[in-house]
């Protein structure tokens, strides 16, 4: 069994024979399509309700990847779930060092400041903090007034180069925020250009809805666009999350499809490369934005204020306003937009080392296991 397959060998020939084999060409159209809608998500899957994407997704069983109910009545603030998160981590993971990734821009830094405002500072000695000259020159005065006074502070290529699954530490760090705030790929500057386009109202305006799903193509394509805002909504509307305009209709892409891709997303970084089995970078590796009371969060706040802006600038602003309630640092909160942080990633050479993840969580690469990744594909198509 399959549990997760990365669409990036899709290009690999024989990966195509068996797809086409198995499911016609029409599906392999459909999955280079979504490759090509988002080519920063190496997979895309359904987490919860009607799956009509043409893979299957047992990850959705395992805490973690899974989706929690949604619960209109969830109320609580992004400051008052950052508290909590930070509170609900210090108890349950506390028996390890943490090794904390900041790259400077919003996410990192929000989960910088839970830390000063929730730990106590004999705490902080508990905390590294990974980053590299870019990173200061995202967010200098953060960390000059913030993280060089408090933390230990290694480079981050210190930390890239290193046996990370032999580490006894937990990582931690900002994924998967952008799935919470409804960014998917190179649609957030596109809706922001026309603030009427991505409140438009999808359900009324299909049409709308389509045209804007196609242009994001490398080739435009009205029929799998189509196809796709079918999938979409149908699936929104089988969880109950309402997704009436543009940007909930892009919001929930993110939300749901991409949130797999995105936590696993520092497996093609550093030494977890040379790793044999995913367990150890599930166990040890902490994403932040991934709990109950965020993903509330995310599924209740559709709607301008905490989630939504009228501007670029005023997107996460929730995340903004809590960085500000730590460094009152005026120039960040009203100017700094969400743009490609200094990455911990290595792109070079993305998604060469591993294919896909089997029921065990063995890492299995199209290089040393090409005959046993095709048995197991067929299975894996939806």
């Amino acid at each position: 069994m399959i549990l997760y397959f990365n669409h990036a060998y899709l290009n690999h020939p024989d990966i195509q024979d068996t797809i086409v084999h198995h499911r016609g060409c029409d599906i392999f159209s459909k999955l280079k399509n979504l490759a090509s809608i988002n080519p920063s998500h190496s997979a895309w899957y359904c987490r919860k309700g009607t799956n009509l994407l043409p893979f299957k997704n047992k990850l959705t069983d395992v805490p973690g990847f899974a989706m929690p109910d949604y619960d209109p009545s969830h109320r609580k603030s992004w400051s008052e779930v950052t508290d909590q998160r930070c509170e609900d981590l210090r108890a349950s993971h506390w028996h390890k060092p943490w090794a904390m990734m900041w790259s400077g821009g919003i996410d990192s830094t929000t989960i910088v400041a839970a830390m000063i405002r929730n730990l106590a500072p004999a705490d902080l000695d508990n905390i590294t903090i990974y980053c590299n000259q870019f990173s200061v020159w995202e967010n200098p005065k953060f960390y000059f007034d913030y993280i060089k006074p408090n933390f230990n502070v290694v480079d981050s290529h210190d930390l890239l180069v290193q046996a990370l699954d032999k580490q006894d530490i937990y990582f931690i760090n900002g994924d998967p925020s952008d799935q919470l705030f409804g960014c998917a790929g190179g649609y957030l500057s596109r809706l922001y250009q026309d603030a009427d386009l991505f409140q438009t109202n999808i359900i009324k305006n299909k049409d709308c809805a389509i045209d804007f799903i196609a242009a994001q193509l490398d080739t435009p394509d009205k029929d799998f666009a189509e196809w796709y805002y079918h999938v979409l909504v149908t699936n929104a509307y089988s969880v109950g999350v309402p997704v009436t305009t543009l940007h909930d209709l892009v919001s929930w892409a993110g939300f749901n499809n991409h949130w797999v891709s995105a936590k696993f997303r520092f497996m093609f970084s550093g030494n977890w490369q040379n790793s044999k089995n995913a367990k150890s970078y599930i166990n040890r590796f902490v994403h932040w934005y991934d709990s109950n009371d965020y993903q509330q969060w995310a599924m209740n706040g559709n709607n301008a204020g905490e989630k939504l802006g009228t501007t670029l600038t005023e997107y996460k602003l929730a995340a903004k306003k809590y960085i500000y309630s730590v460094d009152n640092n005026n120039y960040y909160f009203q100017f700094k937009t969400k743009i490609q942080s200094s990455s911990f990633l290595d792109r070079r050479c993305p998604w060469s080392h591993w294919c896909c993840i089997d029921h065990n969580w063995n890492l299995l690469s199209i290089t040393d296991h090409q005959d046993q990744i095709l048995s197991m594909l067929p299975a894996h198509l939806s």
